[in-house]
């Protein structure tokens, strides 16, 4: 979740509605002029369900790769980058390096936040931030190394959430700027603004009376609370199992014997 995103969006939602000044409820700064309004996540983001849906894949993620290609006269040698494909055309008599400075050439020209340096018998494609990670697919016609290893399967966990927001406007006309707001939620501009940053909307209201005695005299106090949808997700990329042992002390195992369709005790 991007939360100053989304506190943004929450905030010019009320303050476009009513056209009064809005304030986050922990925000470190002098009380505005009344009338005034103030938010505050009361509750959550709560979790929606039991589990969240894990999802694995393998991207060949990678932060410094090193590709060796395989000379062959006219053909295409592709690098897909971040979903971005980057090719070459060899002609007759290709060479290595011909190839490598190609591709380097072809991905430098191009605008993915990565490196690529020609070593004239491969070359390297390296990401521009310490960190970061990049997707690389290459043809048939080239072998790859994965230099910073650990990045190659990406795993995702991602879930629905909800949270209230509490809604209060103080001053002359209160009921009036908090009506306003909660009216706004149903027009089509102000849902699309809220559903950008991630938002939906569940319900909102009803609007309750708090009025109170401040300083001697009267102020006039509306709160609304509205319930909000929200989606998160957080993702790490994992290296992966290349190759497994498998050992046995039963003795020399029949070659006849179909592991796959036997039952055991049979």
């Amino acid at each position: 979740m991007n939360w100053t995103t989304i506190q943004n969006a929450i905030h010019d939602w009320f303050e476009t509605a009513t056209g009064i000044t809005a304030i986050w409820a922990d925000q470190n700064a002098p009380e505005p002029g009344y009338p005034y309004a103030t938010l505050n996540i009361i509750s959550g983001p709560i979790k929606v369900g039991m589990d969240e849906l894990v999802q694995s894949e393998d991207l060949t993620r990678a932060g410094n790769v090193k590709v060796t290609p395989v000379a062959h006269d006219a053909t295409t040698y592709t690098d897909t980058i971040n979903g971005t494909a980057y090719s070459y055309l060899s002609g007759a008599g290709a060479t290595v390096a011909e190839i490598c400075a190609g591709l380097v050439a072809a991905i430098t020209a191009g605008s993915q936040p990565v490196t690529a340096t020609d070593h004239g018998t491969y070359y390297t494609v390296e990401t521009n931030e310490a960190g970061e990670t990049f997707t690389l697919v290459v043809d048939a016609n080239q072998t790859w190394v994965n230099v910073d290893l650990g990045h190659e399967i990406e795993f995702k966990a991602a879930g629905p959430r909800t949270m209230t927001v509490s809604c209060q406007v103080m001053g002359e006309g209160a009921l009036g700027y908090i009506t306003l707001a909660q009216q706004a939620l149903s027009l089509p501009s102000v849902l699309a603004a809220l559903l950008a940053a991630g938002l939906g909307v569940i319900e909102a209201g009803p609007i309750t009376n708090i009025t109170a005695i401040a300083n001697a005299r009267r102020l006039s106090r509306h709160s609304m609370d509205v319930r909000f949808a929200l989606g998160s997700e957080i993702a790490e990329q994992t290296g992966y199992i290349q190759t497994t042992e498998v050992t046995s002390d039963f003795g020399t195992i029949d070659p006849d014997l179909q592991l796959d369709h036997e039952i055991i005790g049979d």
